[in-house]
């Protein structure tokens, strides 16, 4: 059997091209199920809740909460100075309600 070595790089249209070729035949079915039994399935068409959950912001990391306004234009050679005291910058857990006012995070590992 010869080997097949694939030294020339495909396009992106060509590679999505022959990647959905091999499925042209394939039409996976749907079913409904009640979503207790649905665990291990994947669903058919987008699925989206009337609520949020949680029903409020949270902060997606552990970090400081701040005004994402008052980090415009902070960079590496520019950076900016934010202060606990005057409530600039709240500590915050994941999971954590972001404060009023608050509507982003910098991770803890960057400050």
């Amino acid at each position: 059997m010869k080997r097949r070595i694939y030294l020339k790089m495909k396009t992106l249209e060509e590679a999505q091209r022959l990647f959905w070729s091999e499925f042209n035949e394939y039409r996976p079915g749907e079913e409904q199920v009640d979503s207790r039994q649905a665990f291990g399935r994947v669903t058919s068409r987008p699925v989206s809740a009337k609520l949020s959950a949680p029903a409020f912001h949270a902060a997606a990391m552990d970090g400081l909460a701040v005004a994402a306004k008052d980090t415009y234009g902070a960079a590496d050679d520019a950076p900016r100075t934010l202060f606990l005291e005057n409530g600039q910058a709240v500590p915050v857990n994941t999971g954590h309600p972001l404060p009023e006012g608050k509507d982003a995070v910098i991770m803890i590992e960057n400050v």
